[in-house]
């Protein structure tokens, strides 16, 4: 897990966060989750579905520092999949606020 805390430290840093925002962040990421009925830092719980292979995850850095894992990804590349949506105009739509 340190191996990863420090390559988002790193990311994090060259995208010009400040190491108040990068410490916010990591409490953020270090907050424990019942999810799934196991008690666990979200980092942890999120990281071990990824390398688990169970689904993508993505993580929010929001500007106040404030980060939340997500599996975003996961459900949109479901949606894409539909034949309904091959055509890049139809994908663009999708990204778009109604």
């Amino acid at each position: 897990m340190d191996a990863i805390w420090v390559k988002i430290l790193q990311e994090l840093r060259e995208f010009g966060f400040s190491i108040d925002k990068i410490r916010a962040a990591k409490e953020s990421l270090s907050f424990l989750s019942d999810k799934c009925g196991v008690p666990m830092p979200f980092l942890e719980f999120y990281t071990a579905f990824a390398l688990g292979g169970k689904m993508p995850v993505v993580i929010l850095f929001f500007p106040d520092g404030v980060a939340v894992p997500q599996i975003l990804q996961f459900k949109v590349t479901k949606v894409l999949s539909r034949s309904q949506f091959k055509s890049t105009k139809n994908i663009a739509g999708i990204f778009s606020k109604s």
